[in-house]
């Protein structure tokens, strides 16, 4: 898994970790002196890029091959290998406060560890580099770009009893959810009787929400399967939310973008917001429905926010999703507990387009980042997940 971005803010008591508290030596530099480690075929290369960050405690989680290519669509997909964070040996680690000074060297035994980092300052800059005996195989943020990545967290002293009681239970129910859909997915959605929550839809998707009586968009709504290109990789078929000739808000021409009718939030609109980005955008996540036939459907749709939004509640299992239920390290008293599992094989750590806008000048478009499920709103031209539904009645 990756964290939702490189780069944002950390205040003293931050930890660095590889799982486990394990004895360290430290040592200061004016400025560090190792080389990066080099990709073996251009298409894949070893990385120990920190990936999961929890209440100050940073993760460097994974030692693993990152393989690189091209999607039937010409897109890049990334994928992560399988964990051979045990065959590390030694682990070496640059660190020093964000407001600038002399970077601090810590050597840790290879496997998995953690280490405290403390000093004052907005934030922590750092990087590190795994060694294989002798070997050095990955680096990040080092050297090139060190004090280009920043960490994430606030002080408070960390609970290593309480952050394993949450993963033991996280485990737990990624197992249950797993379980779960394999159970509901065998049931059949009949569209004149029965579709239970969780049950094959006629796309081949899911049905992921019931309006518990057929309204004028239909009854159900049916998220489409992951498809098996992007089943392993980090990212969903991504793509800007809308472009035209030149990256951007605006067209070619110089002029705003400009769109023929109104968007909206509401369930039931994802069908007409859609409509409305395939008619003003040369390309953006719109356009994912002009080829997705699923099940030998054509009616597939980019969701309105409302309509995501339910899908991210069937995901986590959850009737209501809110600001401090899960994991997030840029909350101050943000709890251990993250989703290690999502409901209709969503992609954890990841953000998701809607097809709503998320200002009235439509510089910004609706998204939900799968970190916690909440709708948030981001520049049209980032590139980000894409996965349709479709109205079921």
């Amino acid at each position: 898994m990756k964290i939702r971005t490189s780069i944002a803010v950390a205040v003293s008591g931050l930890l660095i970790s590889v799982f486990g508290l394990q004895s360290a030596s430290s040592d200061v530099l004016t400025s560090p002196t190792e080389t990066e480690s080099v990709q073996d075929d251009g298409k894949s290369f070893y990385s120990c890029e920190p990936s999961k960050n929890v209440k100050g405690k940073f993760w460097i989680t994974e030692y693993r091959k990152v393989t690189y290519s091209l999607s039937s669509n010409n897109k890049n997909i990334e994928i992560f290998g399988p964990s051979e964070v045990d065959t590390i040996t030694k682990w070496v680690v640059y660190h020093r406060p964000e407001s600038g000074g002399k970077w601090t060297k810590v050597t840790l035994k290879g496997g998995e560890q953690s280490l405290t980092l403390r000093g004052p300052g907005m934030g922590v800059e750092y990087g590190v580099v795994g060694y294989i005996e002798n070997e050095k195989v990955c680096n990040v943020g080092y050297p090139d770009q060190l004090g280009n990545f920043k960490s994430f967290g606030w002080p408070g002293k960390y609970n290593d009893a309480a952050y394993k009681s949450a993963m033991t239970k996280s485990k737990a129910d990624a197992i249950k959810d797993r379980e779960w859909m394999k159970t509901q997915s065998e049931k059949i959605c009949d569209p004149k009787g029965k579709c239970p929550i969780g049950s094959t839809g006629p796309g081949g998707g899911y049905i992921f929400y019931d309006a518990g009586s057929t309204k004028s968009w239909g009854r159900y709504l049916e998220v489409a399967p992951v498809k098996p290109e992007w089943e392993l990789a980090t990212q969903e078929d991504p793509a800007k939310w809308c472009s035209n000739d030149v990256p951007g808000v605006k067209g070619s021409n110089g002029k705003a973008l400009k769109f023929k009718g109104t968007f909206s939030k509401a369930i039931g609109k994802g069908g007409a917001n859609t409509k409305l980005m395939q008619q003003s955008c040369k390309s953006g996540a719109a356009d994912a429905t002009k080829i997705y036939d699923g099940g030998g459907k054509s009616d597939w749709i980019l969701p309105s926010i409302d309509e995501l939004s339910e899908l991210m509640k069937f995901g986590f299992n959850e009737k209501k999703l809110f600001e401090g239920k899960y994991a997030n390290p840029s909350l101050r008293n943000s709890p251990f507990y993250y989703k290690q599992y999502l409901r209709g094989d969503l992609k954890l750590d990841n953000n998701y387009w809607s097809s709503t806008p998320w200002d009235s000048k439509i510089t910004s478009a609706s998204y939900v980042s799968t970190f916690d499920g909440l709708p948030s709103g981001a520049m049209i031209v980032n590139n980000f997940s894409v996965r349709l539904i479709r109205y079921v009645k």
